[in-house]
């Protein structure tokens, strides 16, 4: 991974039904791995909420997936 800025901080937003579950275990399979702190913040979190809490120059992750797999998975 390339440098990210100065900050060590990223931030991953959740989209629900997207991989949360995976991300969180494979974050804390690897902590303290990383030169970077990664941070999942709540569903209720936004990038405008991002902004006003750790200011413009924070660093933003998302996964989301395929929109067919998606509507799917909401049947299942």
């Amino acid at each position: 991974m390339g440098d990210i800025g100065k900050s060590r901080d990223v931030f991953v937003l959740h989209i629900g039904k997207s991989a949360g579950t995976f991300l969180a275990e494979v974050l804390a399979a690897n902590a303290g791995r990383s030169r970077h702190r990664i941070t999942v913040v709540t569903h209720e979190d936004t990038l405008l909420t991002t902004r006003e809490q750790h200011g413009p120059e924070r660093r933003i992750a998302f996964c989301f997936r395929d929109p067919i797999s998606r509507f799917i998975s909401a049947f299942d």
